[in-house]
């Protein structure tokens, strides 16, 4: 399948990237329906008609969108590549961003309403069981994967703050050597 760019999205499309774009940089509230709509390049028209729900349908939209997208990423990893593949995704989008993109449904969790608290309990569930089943055989693999998201995003907020992947490196040797020793067999 030919991935599509932003440009060949239809407006619906467009504004729901656009929207997880700009909270996971800039946080929910500054995701108004203006500063979508001119990411996006939409007519300012086209939200009432593809958002009848307004802002809230928006951003649930959007964090739906951004979770769904992170659950396949993790459910076509390769188990042995999980932990670096995570942090090397995060390291690339915070260096590309100059660290101010951070996470699209963890971003909508402070700020966010009814909606988007639903969307985004429906994605961590996702990213839940998307790394239980990449955990099969490991003791424990509902608390391990507990462990890794709060490491993962604990990793993504510090460096957003000291401006500096080194988070990311110590969160990934850490997990990489859990996730060793847990799958080591005695002889």
């Amino acid at each position: 399948m030919v991935k599509r760019t932003e440009r060949e999205l239809g407006t619906r499309d467009r504004m729901v990237a656009g929207a997880a774009d700009l909270v996971r940089m800039h946080g929910v509230h500054a995701a108004g329906i203006r500063q979508v709509v001119a990411h996006a390049d939409a007519p300012r028209g086209s939200v009432q008609h593809h958002f009848p729900g307004g802002k809230d349908q928006l951003i649930a939209e959007a964090v739906a969108w951004a979770g769904r997208h992170t659950e396949e990423a993790l459910r076509k990893a390769d188990p042995g590549e999980l932990i670096p593949r995570v942090c090397g995704y995060w390291r690339k989008s915070l260096q590309d961003t100059d660290f101010l993109a951070g996470c699209t449904v963890f971003a909508a969790a402070v700020d966010g309403s009814d909606p988007v608290r639903a969307a985004i309990v429906t994605a961590v569930a996702g990213w839940r069981e998307a790394l239980v089943a990449k955990l099969s055989g490991v003791p424990e693999p509902n608390r391990l994967a507990t462990v890794i998201l709060t490491a993962v995003e604990g990793a993504i907020l510090l460096a957003r703050a000291q401006r500096s992947v080194a988070p990311l490196d110590d969160v990934e040797a850490e997990l990489s050597f859990l996730l060793a020793a847990r799958t080591t067999r005695p002889a």
